[in-house]
């Protein structure tokens, strides 16, 4: 081998080694020594147990690391969207659920969240939207029928959303609030009877509030089932003496002709509250008839009719009714 021949192999040999040495100085020592690679699904565990301890920050570190490792990982955007809509932030959440419900369009949980928080937002179109494909994926879940049907009502669709309405009950027949629900809906499209039975149903499955009473109430009378509407509001009417409740009482009687009645119940909300517009008017109406059944002669009715009528006028001034009556007989 000639000396030139004999030099450039050396050089090889070097090089070759100078590579060695210098991968060898790069390279990791062992294994042990690389990041360790990400572990979806224990990751996610934990992250959800930090978010169920409160840990809102160190669960939304991991979800987003999540949804960095997997961009179309649906758990990953669901769980960013419980922390926002946790925190009050619906806009960011929305955003959230939106991306799970872009990457999993057959996840009942991601398509019915999303729904959720569009209602949320008063994206009621939208949010019926996003529930239809819950829906679609789980027609049987109550609380999406439920849901559906309540921004139905909101958007002023009745009729729409009673079919869903009906359904959640059907799917949970004892569930108060889905009675109440389908009650709201056939007061909305004017079938009284029906929003006064469904009413019915629901102050015997949940709590019998003030507010409630007065609606079933207001159900019975517009029904013309007045007998109902009186003994639902005497009963009310000693548990909860306010003046609307008397002055309710008093229409209810009213619209019973029970003159008698009436004038007690308006005379108890006036005693509660000398300002109470439609138990004053209850009054001067009363006091009117009775006027007019005297053949226009009792005029100290006719006085005191237009008394009370006139002191509703000046609580209220904007009452046209008022004004012509005053205009008709004062």
């Amino acid at each position: 081998m000639g000396r030139s021949a004999a030099v450039s192999s050396a050089l090889l040999v070097l090089v070759v080694f100078s590579l060695g040495a210098w991968g060898c100085l790069f390279a990791p020592r062992d294994r042990a020594d690389a990041a360790p690679a990400f572990d979806t699904e224990a990751e996610l565990v934990a992250a959800n147990a930090m978010f169920a301890a409160g840990d809102y920050e160190g669960a939304r570190l991991v979800f987003e690391r999540a949804i960095e490792v997997n961009p179309e990982l649906p758990d990953g955007y669901l769980g960013v969207g419980d922390i926002h809509r946790a925190e009050g932030d619906l806009v960011a959440a929305e955003t959230a659920y939106a991306g799970a419900a872009g990457a999993a369009p057959q996840s009942f949980e991601a398509q019915y969240k999303h729904g959720l928080v569009l209602q949320l937002l008063s994206r009621l179109s939208e949010s019926v939207g996003a529930y239809m494909r819950a829906l679609e994926v789980d027609p049987d879940s109550f609380e999406a029928n439920l849901n559906i049907a309540t921004a139905y009502l909101q958007l002023g669709e009745p009729r729409q959303g009673v079919i869903f309405a009906t359904n959640a009950v059907e799917l949970e027949p004892r569930s108060g609030p889905a009675r109440v629900n389908l009650a709201a809906l056939y007061a909305s499209m004017g079938s009284w009877p029906d929003a006064a039975r469904e009413y019915q149903f629901a102050a015997e499955l949940t709590e019998l509030t003030p507010d409630l009473t007065l609606t079933l109430a207001d159900a019975q009378i517009r029904s013309g089932d007045l007998p109902s509407a009186v003994l639902t509001l005497e009963g009310l009417a000693e548990v909860s003496p306010t003046p609307m409740v008397f002055e309710r009482l008093g229409a209810a009687r009213f619209k019973s002709r029970d003159d008698a009645g009436a004038l007690e119940a308006f005379a108890a909300a006036i005693e509660l509250d000398p300002l109470h517009y439609p138990a004053l008017n209850g009054l001067g109406v009363c006091r009117l008839n009775d006027f007019l059944r005297s053949g226009r002669a009792d005029r100290d009715a006719l006085e005191s009719a237009l008394n009370y009528l006139r002191a509703s006028l000046r609580a209220n001034p904007r009452q046209p009714r008022v004004k012509e009556l005053l205009t008709r007989f004062g």
